[in-house]
């Protein structure tokens, strides 16, 4: 799940005190990837603009699961 945010440190900060996710990835332009609980689309975007935070764009990434694990291994495959 993807979210184009005003204020990605404030994002982060409401994902990891109040929704209590993790498991997430901030990238400069404000865009922030969330890996699980695709199912609080909506509870998200309302914690964020609860906080005061814009939220210029939802959406679901592409992206597959072994991708995500390739970047943090640091590339190569995986097994």
């Amino acid at each position: 799940m993807e979210f184009q945010v005003s204020d990605d440190n404030k994002a982060a900060m409401v994902l990891e005190k109040h929704m209590h996710i993790r498991d997430y990835e901030v990238h400069d332009d404000g865009h922030i990837c969330i890996y699980s609980h695709l199912d609080r689309q909506g509870s998200i975007n309302k914690a964020f603009v609860q906080h005061d935070i814009e939220v210029t764009k939802i959406g679901m990434n592409e992206d597959k699961l072994e991708d995500y694990f390739t970047k943090l291994v640091g590339g190569g495959s995986i097994g």
